[in-house]
């Protein structure tokens, strides 16, 4: 039952993820935004969600995953439900913030729960259900175009979305999440590991951080890089997220029922290596045709990298296992925020193809820090000598063996 209720939140966290993103052609022109203002609007969501994603660390420590999980959902039902109300971009924004808020509880509580299930570092339930995200992630785009054509447009899909949410949160209240309400053991770092695992955390951070950069960054402005730059018709443009997610969703499922194996560095090396190429492919030919299965193949790149990682920290971090995993997610939090804003940005100051450089720029960075957790996981841990107490409760250094 437990395993039912995160994999139903992820799913309707993949449904809301890409949600502006495939509007966001039509917001745009109804609004009157500029592309930094809306990189802006972006970005306060992703705010939103890096603070969460590291705060929610703390409570799921304390309090456990279930009212975590509970209160994501009820957010993101709240934001989506108003957001588009009133034209004003402040307005938006804060509503956007909550929805941020609500990504980041229900991310970092899934993922949470499953390490908790799956241990020892295998990597088929958490590469099941990212791709479970992926499949709302490429549904919610086709829903989107076929909103535009009715009369209440994007706005009906965010208000559908918004109730799945509402029914989702008070649903959840009903589950026992017995067995990972808390974390199992103490949950402090080994201090025997410290220095080499710290290493590879921040490589990990380091990871997400250019990979969601570069994977929300592509996301959320591909439908308007149809329009503008290939000029297809809005309801082509929002299908160009779900083929993007269609590649991710493709390559979520043939990692999860294909690979077997725990050579995570080398999955993660191949993975940035593809998406390295085809993206930057993808951007200079002028077919829109030839550019979506370039954008197809760059999705099968991204696919695992996520899962991967969190599966690299349950494996190497046993205990400070929720701390460990708010620290990484916060990667992903500072790439959206950071990746969507600059797009936007470069693009009103250059053009949208300079934008999306950005993103092309990051999957290079990717697969230099794929080189170097593989070196990191390689590498043993350097063990700290450990100290004793003695008879009037000082502590003393080992002795050492030599002379025995």
């Amino acid at each position: 039952m437990i395993r039912g209720v995160v994999l139903g939140s992820f799913l309707l966290f993949g449904l809301s993820l890409p949600l502006l993103h495939a509007a966001l052609p039509e917001v745009i022109r109804e609004f009157g935004w500029r592309y930094t203002a809306t990189g802006g609007l972006l970005a306060t969501g992703a705010g939103a969600y890096l603070l969460t994603a590291y705060a929610a660390g703390m409570v799921c420590q304390r309090f456990g995953p279930k009212r975590v999980l509970i209160g994501g959902l009820l957010c993101q039902a709240a934001g989506f439900g108003l957001f588009g109300v009133s034209p004003v971009l402040g307005h938006n924004m804060m509503l956007y913030a909550l929805v941020g808020v609500g990504h980041g509880a229900v991310e970092l509580a899934a993922n949470y729960s499953i390490v908790q299930i799956e241990r020892g570092g295998k990597t088929r339930l958490m590469n099941f259900m990212h791709a479970v995200f992926a499949v709302g992630a490429v549904a919610t785009p086709l829903g989107v175009s076929a909103a535009l054509a009715t009369a209440a447009g994007w706005r009906l899909a965010f208000r559908a979305l918004a109730g799945l949410f509402a029914v989702a949160g008070l649903s959840a209240a009903e589950v026992s999440f017995t067995g990972i309400e808390r974390p199992v053991g103490p949950d402090r770092p080994r201090r025997t590991a410290r220095p080499a695992r710290l290493g590879l955390l921040i490589l990990l951070f380091a990871m997400l951080l250019a990979y969601v950069g570069s994977e929300m960054g592509l996301s959320a402005w591909i439908a308007e890089y149809y329009v503008r730059v290939l000029g297809t018709t809005k309801p082509l443009a929002a299908k160009m997220v779900s083929l993007l997610w269609g590649g991710i969703l493709v390559g979520r499922f043939a990692v999860a029922w294909l690979y077997h194996g725990r050579r995570h560095g080398l999955l993660l090396l191949g993975l940035t290596v593809t998406t390295a190429v085809a993206m930057p492919l993808a951007m200079v030919c002028r077919s829109a045709l030839l550019a979506a299965n370039l954008f197809f193949i760059a999705g099968l790149g991204y696919s695992a990298v996520y899962p991967t990682v969190i599966s690299v920290v349950g494996r190497h971090f046993r205990r400070g296992q929720s701390m460990a995993i708010a620290m990484v997610s916060a990667g992903g939090g500072v790439g959206s925020l950071a990746g969507q804003f600059a797009i936007g940005a470069v693009a009103d100051r250059f053009d949208l193809l300079a934008g999306l450089g950005v993103a092309a720029g990051l999957n290079v960075v990717m697969v230099l820090l794929a080189v170097g957790i593989i070196v990191a996981i390689r590498r043993p841990p350097r063990r700290v000598p450990r100290s004793h107490t003695d008879r009037n409760g000082q502590r003393a250094p080992t002795p050492s063996r030599q002379g025995r």
